[in-house]
């Protein structure tokens, strides 16, 4: 009966939900165009790696931008004004929207709000310490569950900072696990 149920809604959803193109952006042939051009012009050689190299900034070295990074941000903002001038949406590249980098970081807001969380996370971890007694039922529980919180928040900024598919992977895994470890806290207590 459950899994009879579960198809007619899978299969009803699916006749409602449209066809979707993910990533109008980096499939366009502005974008596409410019990323084998500026890869082409300044990514093949030592010497383009090395004039790139001499322009970045401290913190863009730090976070590891490299100069097909850097061609696939210039034509990302490229595409996206083609995309203004034609009247068109804003499109979507590699399934994210455009954001522009502040010191390096690809979203800085995020990083600010991830930071502020983990510092909150931190701050209340202390004062746990402090006022509960380690020998108080539940304690290991709850001092795991901010470990866990501030392991999330700390690969939140990470990932928020630079986006790659490891920093994605760490981000999203230690997410989901401060969200399983909550629900395990929330039907303990």
């Amino acid at each position: 009966q459950a899994v009879r149920m579960c198809s007619l809604i899978f299969w009803g959803l699916s006749l409602v939900i449209g066809v979707t193109q993910a990533s109008r952006g980096d499939h366009s042939n502005e974008y596409t165009g410019c990323y084998h051009v500026c890869h082409f012009n300044n990514c093949t050689s030592k010497m383009g790696i090395a004039a790139y190299e001499s322009f970045q900034s401290f913190s863009e070295k730090i976070l590891q931008w490299t100069c097909d990074d850097e061609c696939k941000y210039f034509c990302m903002w490229r595409t996206t004004q083609i995309f203004i001038d034609r009247g068109m949406d804003i499109p979507q590249f590699f399934g994210k929207w455009p954001f522009a980098r502040l010191w390096g970081m690809q979203e800085p807001a995020a990083v600010l709000f991830s930071v502020f969380n983990l510092l909150a996370h931190a701050v209340n971890l202390s004062q746990f310490c402090h006022t509960v007694p380690s020998n108080a039922p539940l304690f290991k529980m709850w001092f795991l569950h901010a470990l866990i919180c501030i392991n999330a928040w700390v690969w939140s900024v990470v990932f928020h900072a630079r986006d790659t598919p490891w920093t994605e992977r760490l981000d999203y895994f230690c997410a989901f696990s401060m969200v399983l470890y909550s629900l395990f806290g929330l039907v303990i207590r």
